[in-house]
């Protein structure tokens, strides 16, 4: 794609400059002149009006975009719209998203690093919190390391995953940590993926939902938030996390 958004970067610039310049070389640079002859009649007053409006529909979307995605130099793209027109700031900006996107994705999984980091839990969705926390945890031994109002965690001896039972409209799922879900899920889908559900909060970071080439649903999630802190009884405390 970034291939293809340079190409429309130079018909861009080029197409409408090649229009543009019998204007100028006949008349100069001569604003007055410019906007009569954009507003003179109905039919240049309407592809005037929706340039106007798409440019300024494309700042909002420039630095909306741009700040989410943490690219800088956004003052680039309002230049190349002053200067040209969205013909080449639209191509432009998408040509940088691309290339910010790539590498977040290198970022986040290293150069050729695997996508997953390891298996954060096991989750199995129960009717009654308290009743299956009574069969897992008094009956078959397994510790109590945290509780909500609707879902409970508790320890796995042998590794660092959890077995997470909850009363959520969830089915029951392996859920694979990874760095970041939405360069995991960016990345995910290059190569062939699907994505089922896309990046959502939760309480430790962000979650999503995707799906491999065999038809496999994978839950994906990461800890950017930090993991839970409880207190003694194992009752998570709101807004406290453990960096």
């Amino acid at each position: 794609m970034r291939a293809l958004y340079a190409a429309l970067c130079v018909l861009g610039t080029i197409l409408p400059y090649g229009a543009f310049a019998p204007f100028l070389i006949e008349q100069g640079a001569a604003p007055g002149l410019l906007v009569r002859e954009l507003f003179g009649s109905p039919v240049p007053a309407f592809f005037g009006w929706d340039v106007i409006v798409s440019s300024l529909v494309l700042w909002i979307f420039v630095f909306a975009e741009g700040r989410r995605l943490g690219m800088t130099h956004l003052w680039v793209y309002v230049a190349a719209n002053l200067a040209v027109g969205v013909s080449l700031a639209l191509p432009l900006f998408l040509w940088a998203r691309e290339g910010g996107r790539r590498a977040a994705a290198a970022r986040a999984a290293g150069p050729r690093g695997p996508l997953l980091r390891d298996v954060d839990c096991v989750s199995l969705p129960v009717a009654d919190l308290d009743a299956a926390l009574d069969f897992w945890r008094t009956r078959l031994g397994h510790e109590l390391i945290w509780r909500t109002e609707s879902a409970a965690g508790l320890r796995l001896p042998d590794c660092a995953s959890e077995l997470v039972i909850h009363t959520e409209n969830r089915p029951a799922a392996a859920e694979l940590a990874v760095h970041a879900v939405p360069a995991a899920v960016e990345r995910f889908r290059a190569a062939g993926g699907a994505t089922l559900v896309p990046p959502f909060e939760i309480a430790i970071g962000q979650c999503a939902v995707v799906r491999d080439p065999w038809d496999n649903a994978l839950v994906l999630l990461d800890r950017s938030k930090g993991l839970l802190v409880t207190d003694d009884a194992g009752n998570v405390m709101p807004d406290v996390r453990e960096i």
